[in-house]
């Protein structure tokens, strides 16, 4: 099982789940340490933002991916950061929260999106992306 650390927490909740309980289309990919993997997950309609991340360590290798959500709107408002460390042999998948963002600059409208970034130290993983 991985172990799993939150390293920073900035105006959003940050978190380890036991499972994804979101229904929508994940993004999907596989992280490697040569480039960083970015994307931008946006809201439902009408729902507050809440992102989940899976990152399966498929290959069983000794890895470290680090998991950041910082706001797309430029106004640095939040910035939340999720380690998950993956020791030799463990095959697992972590699955990671991040909700209860601050409201947009103008203290009124909810966050509609934010921008996210994995980095990873070792061969790869594979993740999904899934908001509510």
């Amino acid at each position: 099982m991985a172990s799993v650390s939150i390293q920073q927490s900035a105006n959003v909740a940050a978190q380890q789940i036991p499972r994804i309980t979101a229904t929508t289309n994940p993004a999907t990919g596989t992280v490697v340490s040569t480039f960083d993997t970015t994307g931008q997950a946006l809201a439902s309609p009408g729902k507050p933002l809440v992102v989940q991340f899976s990152v399966e360590n498929d290959r069983g290798d000794a890895n470290t991916v680090t998991v950041t959500v910082s706001d797309s709107h430029g106004n640095q408002s939040f910035v939340g950061q999720i380690v998950a460390d993956f020791a030799e042999g463990d095959d697992s998948t972590a699955f990671l929260q991040f909700n209860r963002f601050p409201p947009q600059a103008d203290q009124v409208t909810p966050m509609d999106k934010c921008d996210y970034r994995l980095s990873l130290v070792g061969s790869s993983v594979s993740y999904q992306v899934f908001t509510l």
